[in-house]
């Protein structure tokens, strides 16, 4: 069974409970080989902290940022779309 992300209903809860524009925060586990494509997608805009698993194969990734509507929160999710070893929180 496909599981399919349904882009207008996360669109609709994020419109419902956030007021926008806000400071978001965005969060993901990443396998160590790909945390440098991972940041490179993410940008300079806002403020990223790292932290390293235990034994050093995963870096969960903290991105705060500025956005001005929920279409700002989906595009940071799109741009991390297909990258393998990302699982976002």
């Amino acid at each position: 069974m496909e599981n399919k992300f349904d882009m207008a209903k996360f669109k609709e809860l994020l419109d419902n409970n956030h007021e926008f524009p806000c400071k978001y925060c965005f969060k993901f586990v990443a396998k160590q080989d790909v945390l440098a494509d991972l940041k490179e997608r993410l940008g300079t805009e806002g403020e990223i902290s790292e932290k390293v698993s235990a034994k050093g194969n995963f870096t969960s990734v903290t991105l705060r940022k500025n956005v001005k509507s929920s279409d700002d929160v989906v595009a940071v999710y799109e741009s991390i779309q297909g990258l393998e070893g990302v699982m976002t929180l």
